[in-house]
C-alpha cells in the first residue's frame, strides 16, 4: 500500500473540489463515486460537473456535497470553438466562479481538486482549467494511449499536450487505471502515480428496468452480450459473423448500445445488418443503456460477456461487471484485459483478430457449469479489488 501523498500545508480535514466536464458512458457513476468516497473521508466535497441535479439524486441529500454546474464537454464540441486561448478562459473562469459559490456554501476553501476523468484529446481544456484553480491538484488519467507506442518519450503534437497537462504546474499525482502504463507515466512525469480501481455500479438489476426491446431474451437457451457503446473496436463485426455462421446452434445474440454506422467500413455493416435480420436469434438494441440496475439487468440476462476489443490497451470495467455477476467473458489478447483474464481465471483468451473466438464460445455455452468448475474462476476477489469499497479505501489514505 501507497504512503499518504499530501500536498503542502493542505489540512487533512479540508474540503476538496471535484470537476468533471463530460457525461454520458459511465462518467456520472465515477463522478458520484468519487465524491461519495471523499465524503467518507470527512470532508466536504464541491463538484463542478455537467449535470449537479443527477448527482445530488445519486449522493443523496448530503449537505457535505454541494454541486454547481460546469459545462459540459458535448456542449463545447457542439461549438467547435474551445480549442482557442480565449474559449478555454472563458471555461475556465466559469469555473473559477462556480467553486467560488461552492466554496462560500461550504464555508471554507477547497485546498485541493481532483480532476476525475483526464482524456489526452482534452489535455489542453483540463491543463487550462487546473491552472486557473491555482491550487494542488490530483486527475484519473484515462487510457495512456500516447504511452502505449513504447520506446522513450512519447512524441507527437498529442503526446506534447498530455506531457503539459501532467508536468507543468505539477498534479499532486496520478491516477491511473492502466497498471501496465504507470512506470512509463511515472517516469516521463516525475510525478506520483496511484492504481484506481476500475470500479462500476453492481447494483442487482431490476427486470422492469429493461427496455421493452431486450425483456424477451431469457428463453432457457445460452445469450451471449455485447454491451456499452457499440463501435468497430469492440468486436462488434466479428460477434455479429459469429451469430450469423453458427446459426444452428440455438445460442442467442445481444447487441446492447450506441451504434454509429459511419465508423464501420462497408464489410462490418453487411455483417451487422445480416445478424440484425435474425431477430428469433440476434437482439440489436442499438440505443445507450443507461448505467445502473438496467445495465446490470441486461448484463444478468447475458450468460456471457463479449469483450474481443482488437487492440484495446486500456482497462476496462466490463471485467469488473462479469466478476460482480459472475458471468465468463471472451477478449482479445495483447493487453491489460488479458492479463488480468488470465491471471483471475476471468473468461477465455482468443486472439486480437477473433481466432479462437468461436472455440471459446462453443465451450462457455456448451458447458458453462463444466468451464467454472475447471477454470475455478476468481470473480470474488477481482471485484473486491476493483469495488467502490476499494475506492473509497484507496482516497482515505490518500486524502486523508
Amino acid at each position: 500500500m501507497a504512503k499518504p501523498i499530501r500536498a503542502g500545508n493542505a489540512s487533512p480535514t479540508s474540503p476538496v473540489a471535484v470537476a468533471d466536464w463530460n457525461t454520458g458512458g459511465h462518467h456520472e457513476t465515477y463522478l458520484a463515486a468519487y465524491a461519495r468516497g471523499l465524503r467518507a473521508t470527512g470532508r466536504g466535497v464541491a463538484v463542478l460537473c455537467r449535470d449537479p441535479a443527477g448527482l445530488k439524486a445519486a449522493t443523496g441529500e448530503d449537505a457535505g456535497i454541494v454541486a454547481a454546474a460546469l459545462p459540459g464537454m458535448d456542449w463545447i464540441k457542439a461549438r467547435r470553438w474551445i480549442t482557442t486561448p480565449l474559449a478555454r478562459a472563458w471555461f475556465a473562469r466559469r469555473a473559477v466562479g462556480a467553486l467560488a459559490g461552492l466554496e462560500r456554501g461550504l464555508g471554507a476553501r477547497c485546498e485541493r481538486v481532483f480532476l476525475s476523468c483526464l482524456y489526452e484529446s482534452q489535455a489542453v481544456v483540463a491543463l487550462g482549467l487546473a491552472r486557473a484553480l491555482g491550487r494542488p491538484w490530483a486527475g484519473l488519467y484515462l487510457h495512456a494511449g500516447v504511452f502505449h507506442a513504447g520506446g522513450g518519450e512519447p512524441a507527437g503534437r498529442r503526446a506534447a499536450a498530455v506531457l503539459g497537462l501532467l508536468r507543468e504546474g505539477g498534479p499532486e499525482r496520478i491516477f491511473m487505471l492502466d497498471a501496465g502504463m504507470a512506470d512509463a507515466v511515472r517516469r516521463a512525469t516525475g510525478r506520483p502515480v496511484v492504481l484506481a480501481p476500475d470500479f462500476t455500479d453492481t447494483r442487482p438489476g431490476r427486470a422492469e428496468e429493461l427496455p421493452e426491446g431486450l425483456r424477451g431474451v431469457a428463453d432457457g437457451r445460452p445469450v451471449v452480450g455485447l454491451l456499452g457503446h457499440l463501435r468497430p473496436g469492440k468486436g462488434v463485426a466479428e460477434l455479429a459473423r459469429l451469430a450469423v455462421e453458427r446459426a444452428d446452434d440455438g445460442v442467442r445474440f445481444v447487441f446492447a448500445g450506441e451504434l454509429e454506422r459511419k465508423r464501420f467500413s462497408a464489410g462490418e455493416l453487411e455483417w451487422i445488418d445480416r445478424a440484425r435480420a435474425m431477430p428469433g436469434r440476434v437482439i440489436f438494441y442499438p440505443r445507450r443503456l443507461p448505467d445502473g440496475p438496467c445495465y446490470n439487468a441486461v448484463v444478468e440476462r447475458c450468460d456471457v460477456l463479449w469483450a474481443v476489443y482488437p487492440d484495446s490497451p486500456h482497462s476496462s470495467n466490463t471485467l469488473t461487471k462479469a466478476a460482480a455477476f459472475r458471468r465468463p467473458v471472451v477478449v482479445a489478447d495483447g493487453h491489460l484485459m488479458a492479463r488480468q483474464t488470465r491471471e483471475y481465471g476471468l473468461g477465455e483468451v482468443v486472439g486480437r483478430d477473433g481466432a479462437g473466438a468461436e472455440a471459446a464460445l462453443a465451450r462457455l455455452t456448451g458447458d458453462l457449469e463444466g468451464w467454472r468448475a475447471a477454470a475455478r474462476p476468481r470473480w470474488a476477489e477481482f471485484a473486491a479489488l476493483h469495488s467502490e469499497e476499494r475506492l473509497r479505501a484507496v482516497l482515505a489514505e490518500l486524502f486523508g
